[in-house]
Formats: C-alpha cells, sequence, structure tokens
C-alpha cells in the first residue's frame, strides 16, 4: 500500500507541475515588442572597406625570388649594366667533325656549320654568335653589334 501512495504522489506532483507551468505561461501573456531596429539597419551591404593594393619591391639589388631564395640570378641581374659585356673568354670549342667539305663544329656543346648562327649558353649568360668558317683545327665566329670576329682554337687531344 505505501507504495501505491508514493507513486500517487510522484503522478500528482508532475501534474501539478505542468499546471504550474501553464499558469505561468498564460499570465505571462503574448511575448512584449521591443523596441524597432536602429535607423542604419537595412537590407543594404554593409560598406567594404577597400581592399589595399599589392605593392611590389622590384629592385634587384634587395630583393630575392621567393620561389628560389637560394637563387644568385637577382644578384647577377642587379649587378650587371644594361648594356651586357661579353665575355668572349667564356666561347670554347669543343670539337670539329666531318671532311673539308662539311665540316661540322662543336662550340659550347651546340653544332655549327660554316655560315649558320645561333646562341650558346655561356655561365654569363646566352650569346648569339655566328660561325663564319671552319678551319682544320680552329673555327672563326663573328659575334656582338658590329661584328667582332674571333678564332677559337680547338683544344690539344681532340
Amino acid at each position: 500500500m505505501k507504495m501505491l501512495s508514493h507513486g500517487f504522489g510522484r503522478a500528482l506532483v508532475c501534474v501539478a507541475a505542468g499546471i504550474l507551468g501553464v499558469a505561468l505561461g498564460v499570465q505571462a501573456g503574448p511575448p512584449q515588442k521591443t523596441s524597432p531596429l536602429p535607423a542604419t539597419a537595412t537590407n543594404a551591404p554593409a560598406l567594404e572597406a577597400p581592399i589595399p593594393r599589392s605593392e611590389f619591391n622590384n629592385d634587384l639589388a634587395q630583393g630575392k625570388d621567393p620561389f628560389y631564395p637560394r637563387s644568385t640570378r637577382h644578384a647577377l641581374t642587379a649587378s650587371t649594366p644594361k648594356e651586357r659585356v661579353l665575355d668572349v673568354s667564356q666561347l670554347k670549342c669543343n670539337g670539329i667533325s666531318g671532311g673539308a667539305g662539311s665540316r661540322v663544329a662543336i662550340i659550347n656543346n651546340r653544332n655549327f656549320a660554316a655560315g649558320e648562327d645561333g646562341e650558346v649558353t655561356t655561365p654569363g649568360g646566352r650569346m648569339r654568335i655566328r660561325c663564319e668558317e671552319i678551319k682544320e683545327e680552329s673555327v672563326v665566329v663573328s659575334f656582338g653589334d658590329p661584328p667582332r670576329r674571333l678564332e677559337l682554337r680547338l683544344r690539344r687531344g681532340y
């Protein structure tokens, strides 16, 4: 019998709490209206701050390449004058092949026939040359403006 009364008491407390909650909600009434939004609030998008423009310092003496930070290209470019001085000591005749009528010379690892012009790679950069004549143990090339002639001798042992 005690158990029945104890369970009845719990149910009674739950029903009372529910009635009390409903009663409090009814007493509160409809929700109160709040003050209207400030006049600045509209549906228009907010003004955005201007995006700052990127500025790049291309002063080669100060900058470095962000993709190749150990590169010395910037330092070399900054130190070289606008008019490049051709260093003819960087031109090498690596070999000569063929007979007297159809010789081919290898200059800085690029093949040239007599009368052919092209670019060769040197440690100081690319250089445009023209192969004028191919002799048995040397090559005559011209380069620059106005053209200067230079004879490159084949190294001994080739």
